[in-house]
């Protein structure tokens, strides 16, 4: 909860979490289908554990019947991943299989780490044909490939990267939190990074780094939440040795040696006035 803050006014506003939904494809009774389980899926480079994506076999004439099917990888992309080198198929030949007519099975894919940063590759799968001659979902409808991101994990901004807590210290030492904040690299960018959720507010901020002062700074004039009552939510900076805000200032945040960051204080503001002002906001890398 958010509790906005003006002379004579205290409303609670309640942040409510979008849901996203994932529904099966509708087929009719006298076909069969095969789809992939999602369009995109990710994994880090040095994941040691094997990236499982579902290839759905549905069936209204299940009788039985062993169910080949078949895929193809190929590199897509501005830089694509390279089988062998970047991953491997878990698997001898390109293909899942089902019992029974219908049923769940899964490409096995296994990342290939490296110890140079090579930047985020990616790569497609495709379903190609089946042995029992059912339908396969078209590409239009997005459920016939998959492409695969791996992640680099010897990003320059790594030890930024990644899934922290946050919690919010107001001027009046009270504590707000812990909330859970991500950190993201940026494409094609080796000093920005996107930070979510930043404050609960459910909002993605940008952020640029300097390595060499072991800073990240939130820019200006950002949105971090949106409130149904009074509009956009911005994170405005204090300047407590003038005691006064800084609405062109950026929001600055010191790291350690573990990632772990502390950023100055701030205040979030809308036209009408504050939801509060905070001393600092201290983000713990999980």
């Amino acid at each position: 909860m958010k509790y906005f803050k003006n002379i004579a006014i205290l409303l609670i506003v309640l942040i409510f979490a979008a849901c996203e939904e994932t529904s099966m494809p509708m087929f009719d009774a006298e076909n069969s289908l095969i789809y992939i389980g999602a369009s995109a899926y990710k994994v880090a480079e040095n994941n040691p554990e094997i990236l499982k994506i579902p290839v759905i076999v549905g069936s209204l004439e299940a009788g039985g019947t062993n169910v080949d099917v078949t895929f193809e990888v190929s590199g897509v992309g501005t830089n694509p991943a390279v089988e062998g080198v970047d991953y491997e198929i878990v698997s001898e030949e390109k293909k899942v299989s089902v019992t029974d007519g219908y049923g769940t099975a899964y490409i096995q894919v296994k990342a290939i780490d490296n110890d140079f940063y090579d930047k985020d590759k990616t790569f497609k799968i495709t379903l190609k044909s089946n042995t029992a001659g059912y339908y396969i979902s078209d590409e239009e409808s997005g459920n016939a490939a998959s492409v695969v991101t791996i992640s680099d994990n010897e990003h320059p901004l790594a030890i930024v990267i990644g899934s922290y807590s946050e919690l919010d210290y107001t001027l009046e030492d009270e504590e707000e939190g812990p909330f859970d904040v991500s950190i993201s690299p940026v494409d094609g960018s080796e000093t920005q990074v996107a930070i979510y959720n930043f404050w609960d507010g459910g909002q993605t901020i940008m952020a640029t780094v300097d390595l060499e002062q072991k800073t990240i700074s939130i820019l200006p004039d950002q949105v971090i939440y949106i409130s149904g009552d009074y509009g956009d939510c911005k994170a405005i900076r204090i300047d407590l040795n003038a005691g006064a805000y800084d609405p062109a200032g950026a929001i600055v945040g010191a790291y350690d040696d573990s990632g772990n960051i502390t950023f100055e204080a701030w205040s979030a503001q809308v036209e009408a006035g504050t939801f509060g002002n905070y001393a600092s906001s201290v983000l713990t890398k999980q």
